[in-house]
């Protein structure tokens, strides 16, 4: 069982208690995708994405997406709850970057949107 504090993704404030399993998972997948890797001594160096190593290199469409589909694989399979991610879509709009996937999880499918 996993156990994170009741986050309003929306709003960015905590609720009351806490919240378990599909719900936390929600959660630790919006920090790890907002949070640099290999920045923050806090952290552990599995924790977090690397995203902005693609930050002013000139690629193709498709080389990008495949790119930003290892990193949140490697973001995000070092957490042993996640087993996959299915149905990423990419929008790249400027500097801001959307995507919206399935997490494929023990517990069962969460879906993510998130602006990273």
């Amino acid at each position: 069982m996993i156990k994170e504090y009741n986050l309003n993704l929306a709003t960015g404030k905590i609720e009351n208690g806490f919240v378990n399993d599909k719900e936390a998972l929600k959660i630790w997948v919006h920090f790890a995708l907002k949070t640099e890797r290999y920045k923050y001594l806090i952290y552990s160096w599995y924790y977090g994405n690397e995203t902005n190593n693609l930050i002013g290199k000139k690629t193709t469409k498709g080389l990008f997406n495949s790119e930003i589909k290892r990193y949140i694989e490697e973001c995000l399979l070092v957490n042993e709850y996640i087993t996959g991610i299915q149905d990423l879509k990419i929008e790249k709009d400027g500097s801001k970057l959307t995507i919206d996937f399935t997490v494929l999880t023990i517990f069962g499918e969460v879906s993510i949107n998130e602006n990273i």
